[in-house]
């Protein structure tokens, strides 16, 4: 693949990413379809891919919850055996994103989870980011 078409496809990635929350009014076929496709891409050899990927798991598992996609689950802790240490830090970066409700804006991040710093619900600046 050349670099053109990983940039394409990481483009695709972030503009998938950026309407997660349509995917709950997809029909169930759509939904299986885009989620197996953001699995497949989790595990692209281009590194653009994997990481524009890794934000798809965490923007979808965010929007469908973990029980509605238990794979996903599954694959992430899968890889984090992997000996591809890159693919290994995605996996790790996914679960710690989705289970602290980690949002990067700007370049900073900010904690949702309302069991992260300081104990207060709401936008709280993450010092273990």
């Amino acid at each position: 693949m050349t670099q053109e078409e990983s940039r394409i496809r990481t483009l695709a990635g972030y503009l998938l990413k950026n309407n997660s929350r349509l995917i709950l009014g997809a029909s169930p076929e759509v939904a299986a379809y885009v989620k197996a496709s953001i699995l497949q891409s989790f595990n692209d050899s281009s590194v653009m891919i994997r990481n524009a990927a890794g934000q798809n798991i965490v923007a979808f598992l965010g929007v469908l919850e973990p029980k509605n996609w238990p794979e996903c689950l599954q694959e992430l802790v899968n890889t984090l055996d992997s000996t591809d240490l890159d693919r290994q830090e995605v996996s790790r970066g996914c679960l710690y994103s989705s289970y602290f409700g980690v949002v990067n804006i700007s370049g900073i991040a900010l904690c949702t989870h309302p069991l992260m710093p300081y104990g207060k619900i709401g936008f709280q600046p993450c010092s273990q980011v």
